[in-house]
C-alpha cells in the first residue's frame, strides 16, 4: 500500500488552477513512493485523485482515507 502526506491547508492551486466539474479540492497530497506533490480532490461519488495541471493520477483509496484521518487528527491537535 502506498502512503501519502496530506495538507488540508495546502496550496492546491499551485498544482491545479481550475476546479474540475463535480470535484471538491481538499488540499495537497504528497506521494511517498515517488515524492510527487499535487492537488488532492474528491469526486461527487467519493473517489480521491491527485491533479497536476489537468492530469489526473489515481490513488490508493484506503491509503488516502488513512492519510486524511491522520491529517484531520493532527489539525485538531494543533488548533485546539
Amino acid at each position: 500500500m502506498d502512503s501519502y502526506q496530506i495538507d488540508m491547508d495546502g496550496p492546491w492551486r499551485l498544482y491545479q488552477h481550475a476546479i474540475p466539474r463535480d470535484w471538491v479540492m481538499l488540499g495537497t497530497i504528497r506521494r511517498n513512493s515517488d515524492r510527487s506533490t499535487g492537488a488532492l480532490a474528491r469526486s461527487a461519488i467519493g473517489v480521491f485523485m491527485q491533479f497536476n495541471a489537468g492530469a489526473a493520477h489515481s490513488l490508493d483509496q484506503r491509503a488516502v482515507l488513512a492519510a486524511l484521518q491522520h491529517a484531520t487528527q493532527a489539525a485538531g491537535i494543533h488548533r485546539a
